[in-house]
C-alpha cells in the first residue's frame, strides 16, 4: 500500500470544471457516506448484513449469530428492508407459525465489496493475523479476493492518486470562483 503525501490532502479535490478548490467549500449535506451512516448507525447492521451475505437468513438465527436483541434486531431488518437493501420473506417448518426470513436484494448485493473492505480493514489494522477468521475468496478459482480502487479500464489507483470530483450543486453557499490570485473565497 502506498504511504499518503500529507494526511491533509492525500485526495484532492476539483470542481466538475476541473478547477482545484478546498474540500471546507463543499457542503456536505447531500454526502453519501452521511446517508450511509445515518443507516447502518451502528454495528448491529453491518454484523446483519455480514450474516446474510454468508447464508445466515432466519431471524432466530440472526439473533443468536450477532447477538442482537429482538427489538435491536427488529428495528435494524425494518431499516434495512425499508431501505430496499433486504427483502423479507416468509417461511413455515411443519404446523409451526410463519416465521421471517431475510435476503439481500440487488441494491443489497451492491454493499458486498464495503462489507469485504470493512472485514479486510478490521482483519490487517485491528486485529492479530491469528484472529483472523475468514478469507474472501473468488467462488471459481479458490484465489483469494480484495478490495482496491479501480478505474473505469481496470487500473489501480493509489489512495494518495485519488481526486474527488465535486458536483457544481454541491459548491457551499457563498463560494465564489477561484481569482487569478489562488483558491476561491467564501463571501462574508
Amino acid at each position: 500500500m502506498s504511504e499518503y503525501r500529507d494526511h491533509r490532502t492525500f485526495c484532492s479535490t476539483h470542481h466538475s470544471e476541473g478547477i482545484r478548490m478546498n474540500w471546507k467549500d463543499v457542503d456536505t449535506t447531500n454526502c453519501g457516506i452521511a446517508a450511509c451512516a445515518d443507516l447502518f448507525g451502528d454495528r448491529w447492521a453491518l454484523l446483519i448484513l455480514r450474516d446474510v451475505f454468508a447464508g445466515v437468513t432466519r431471524f432466530g438465527d440472526l439473533q443468536r449469530h450477532t447477538g442482537a436483541s429482538t427489538a435491536v434486531l427488529a428495528d435494524r431488518l425494518r431499516r434495512l428492508v425499508g431501505a430496499g437493501i433486504l427483502r423479507e420473506t416468509a417461511y413455515r417448518e411443519g404446523r409451526a407459525r410463519s416465521r421471517s426470513a431475510y435476503q439481500p436484494t440487488e441494491k443489497g448485493l451492491g454493499l458486498v465489496p464495503v462489507i469485504v473492505a470493512l472485514a479486510e480493514y478490521g482483519y490487517a489494522f485491528l486485529m492479530s493475523p491469528e484472529q483472523r477468521i475468514v478469507s474472501y475468496l473468488d467462488a471459481r478459482t479458490g484465489e483469494r479476493v480484495r478490495t482496491a480502487l479501480v478505474r473505469g479500464d481496470g487500473t489501480e489507483v493509489a489512495p494518495g492518486d485519488l481526486a474527488f470530483d465535486v458536483s457544481p450543486g454541491a459548491l457551499a453557499p457563498g463560494y465564489t470562483a477561484p481569482t487569478s490570485r489562488g483558491a476561491g473565497r467564501t463571501r462574508d
